[in-house]
């Protein structure tokens, strides 16, 4: 399953990255979005920033989600690398459970348009689990765009308080 975000912020890149990378931003997102964030891997090389979230969503997955995943919360690593150069973070996600028959990631791109900033999102979900495979890339797709957009809501409001 295919997911694509646009998100437009009066702000330059330069602006909208340190908004994404101050704690301020986590905690916020963890407070409205129930998406616990924690940094567990930082590395820079130059331009490249590589990272990895450890990701706890806070609500309950629905009843067939957590028989079919054995769980009641969806966790997962993200990770990413950063290439400020080009303004393009590419990202991995991985499970806590079924990694292996899960596959998610895609990349962020962030760049000036028309006065303004955008962050676009493509990337992709799949989940290779027989019969409920599609019901859980549709509940994913969900779940990614409902904190993609309270992502840039958070961000618009840090932007705004001069973040």
């Amino acid at each position: 399953m295919k997911i694509h975000f646009r998100h437009t912020f009066d702000c330059t890149p330069d602006e909208l990255w340190a908004v994404l990378d101050n704690p301020e931003f986590d905690r916020l997102l963890e407070e409205r979005s129930h998406v616990r964030r924690i940094e567990i891997f930082r590395e820079e090389q130059g331009p490249v920033l590589k990272s990895t979230l450890e990701c706890t969503s806070l609500h309950e997955l629905p009843g067939f989600a957590q028989k079919v995943l054995g769980t009641r919360q969806l966790v997962y690593e993200q990770r990413g690398e950063l290439d400020r150069s080009t303004g393009e973070l590419k990202w991995t996600v991985v499970p806590r459970v079924i990694a292996d028959r899960v596959t998610a990631g895609g990349s962020t791109r962030v760049f000036e348009e028309g006065g303004k900033t955008v962050r676009e999102v493509h990337g992709d979900i799949e989940v290779r689990v027989r019969f409920v495979g599609g019901q859980l890339e549709t509940l994913l797709q969900k779940m990614v765009e409902r904190s993609y957009n309270n992502a840039a809501e958070t961000m618009r409001e840090l932007l705004g308080k001069g973040a």
